[in-house]
Formats: C-alpha cells, sequence, structure tokens
C-alpha cells in the first residue's frame, strides 16, 4: 500500500510540529512508499520508502505558486500512491477529494480543532474516514468520523526520576487560546499567600500574538521579579523531554476542544498535569480527575488545585506520576497510533 500524506511543516526541531516527524518514521514501515506533501519543508532524517515534496514556505513562495505546485505534485505522483492522509487542513480535501474518491483514492482527514468551517464542512463530507482525538471536537459526533490515539512517542517521552520539588512548566505556542492569564494570575495568588514554587514558561508566539506575549510578560512582572515566574523561548521538539523531566506539575489551561499533545507528552515523562480540558475527566482516574483539574478560565480553583498539587507528599506524587504515565501507554501511545491508521486502509 502506497501513502500520499499532506502537512503542514516537515521539520524534526519544530517545537509545535516537529512529532509529524515522528509519526511519519512510526508509519514508514507499514506502507511500501509514503509521498508527503509539506507546506513548509526544514529538518528532517526520514526512512529511504519516504519522500518529501515541499509546497515552498521556506522559500518565501507565494499562495498562487502554493496553489500551483500542489497540483503539479498530485499530477506527478498520481500513480504513487492508493491512499490519502490530510493532517490538519481540510483545504487539501477540498480541492483534490473529489478526484482522489473519482481515482479511487482512500481520504482520510485528521481534524480535532472544536470548530469548523466551511472548508470543515465540506472537507468532511468527502473523505471516507476523519479522526479526531477529543471528544469535543468538531467532528466527534459525526457517523464517518473515529477518536483515535494522540500518538505520543513514548521512547521519547520517558519515566526519568522525580523532578526538584515545586517545579511547574507550561510549554507550548504563546497564544490566547490557551489561556496562560489564568496560570499568570493563579500563580500571583498563590505567591501573595506566600506559597513558593519555580513556574517556567517555554514557548514562542506568532506574529499575530506578539502584543498577547507581551501583556502577558506585564501581566507577570512582579512574579518574575520576585523569581517566581520564567519565560524561555520554545525548544526543538526533541528536546521538549528534558523540560519534562526536570517539572513535577506540568499546567495546561485550554479549554475543551483539541487536545494539546504537551499534556500528553508530560503525563508520559511522569509529570503530574493540571488542566481545565474536560476531555480529561473521562481519560483519567477518577481519583487523579479531582485533584488535577479545575473548572475553564476560574483563577481561584486553579489556584486551589495548584497548591493542593504542590503540598503533595512524595509518595502520592509518585503514584500519581505512575498513573498519568500508564493512561498515555495504554491510550495514547504512537505505537497504539499508527495500528490505528493502518487499520483505516484495510
Amino acid at each position: 500500500m502506497k501513502l500520499l500524506l499532506i502537512t503542514q511543516k516537515i521539520d524534526r526541531n519544530d517545537s509545535v510540529l516537529g512529532f509529524m516527524h515522528g509519526w511519519i518514521a512510526a508509519l514508514a514501515p507499514r506502507f511500501s512508499r509514503i509521498a508527503v506533501i509539506c507546506l513548509e519543508e526544514g529538518n528532517h532524517a526520514l526512512p529511504a520508502n519516504v519522500a518529501v515534496y515541499s509546497l515552498g514556505k521556506e522559500l518565501g513562495r507565494s499562495r498562487y505558486e502554493y496553489l500551483y505546485r500542489f497540483f503539479l505534485y498530485l499530477w506527478r505522483l498520481r500513480r504513487d500512491y492508493d491512499s490519502v492522509f490530510v493532517h490538519m487542513n481540510p483545504e487539501y480535501v477540498v480541492l483534490a477529494g473529489l478526484w482522489w474518491r473519482a481515482t479511487g483514492k482512500r481520504v482520510v482527514l485528521w481534524y480535532n480543532h472544536i470548530h469548523g468551517g466551511v472548508f470543515a464542512r465540506v472537507a468532511g463530507v468527502l473523505a471516507h474516514r476523519i479522526c479526531f482525538v477529543s471528544p469535543f471536537s468538531f467532528f466527534g459526533s459525526r457517523k464517518n468520523a473515529t477518536q483515535m490515539p494522540a500518538g505520543i512517542d513514548t521512547d521519547l517521552f520517558t519515566l526519568d526520576a522525580i523532578a526538584p520539588p515545586r517545579t511547574v512548566l507550561s510549554l507550548g505556542r504563546i497564544s490566547p487560546v490557551k489561556n496562560l492569564e489564568v496560570l499568570i494570575d493563579a500563580a500571583r495568588l498563590l505567591v501573595d499567600r506566600g506559597v513558593w514554587f519555580q513556574l517556567s514558561f517555554y514557548g514562542n508566539p506568532t506574529l499575530t500574538d506578539r502584543a498577547y506575549a507581551e501583556c502577558l510578560r506585564e501581566r507577570a512582572r512582579l512574579l518574575i521579579d520576585r523569581g517566581a515566574v520564567h519565560f524561555h523561548p520554545g525548544v526543538p521538539h526533541g528536546a521538549t523531554s528534558a523540560l519534562y523531566h526536570a517539572a513535577q506539575i506540568f499546567v495546561n489551561c485550554t479549554n475543551s476542544g483539541s487536545m494539546d499533545k504537551t499534556t500528553l507528552e508530560a503525563m508520559a515523562c511522569g509529570v503530574v498535569p493540571l488542566v481545565s480540558n474536560r476531555a480529561y475527566a473521562a481519560m483519567l482516574p477518577p481519583d487523579i480527575a479531582a485533584r488535577c483539574m479545575f473548572r475553564e478560565g476560574d483563577v481561584a480553583h486553579c489556584a486551589a488545585q495548584f497548591e493542593r498539587l504542590l503540598a503533595l507528599p512524595d509518595v502520592a506524587t509518585q503514584q500519581m506520576r505512575l498513573a498519568v504515565r500508564d493512561v498515555v501507554l495504554q491510550e495514547h501511545s504512537l505505537r497504539l497510533l499508527v495500528e490505528r491508521i493502518t487499520q483505516l486502509y484495510e
């Protein structure tokens, strides 16, 4: 079986999309050939049966050139694949879905956003199957949609020695959708009450979110001056495991909807999560969910749960570390994802 895989970026060093490199490497043994069309090509070292074709964003090409190159590749590669996997960009299914169906290509769309516009709605009709992770995603109730594992590389994200006490991490793109102001305000409440911790933010904003990032820094100015909060740039995907290993608690304030992979990567490393996404209520063991979840956007509840996790004895922390890693191993590993994706084409 030969696969055409379409995604935004192939770059194993990218702080947000670097995981796709690992996905493709894991899928490669299951297909005789994988042709990858990406909007942007960066550093990669993929198996010999994988070929990468870029639309040219890294060269500064225009959107018209992207479109031309997309159809050019589809024509040149038309005999080199019999199945299609489109990751998170439904517009490609809109552009080529009718032709793929007419030529007998099985089309699978991966779409995990909570919102869906015109492109998503049309792509949902044209795709044979739709994959999602969060039950709150846009396609969560569609008949042709399948809930999937998140695809966490548990060989990269491993359990390590317990981190220094009261070390807290937030990692990921700096964006309003992450609700990072909730965490900063909760941290301020704790510091004002004399609760000590070290909270580190790692991540970069997009060009459009730079103003938001500056506002966050100003909001956290007193916490930064008092040594409780530290901001750092994003790091390559392969370097994130070291950051997880250096933290006891990982905080994610994103509302219910798409499932941030960073939280599951942290859990695979045995980091105790503090989350507001309601999808974790069904995923985590009930006693852990009661300790590790707070109401969306509720600063006071976030601070209260935060303080309780900081005060946990070492024995309880170690039990939670093992339990949250087991959740990822059993439900969200890359091995399991590869099996499920392969089954969609059988």
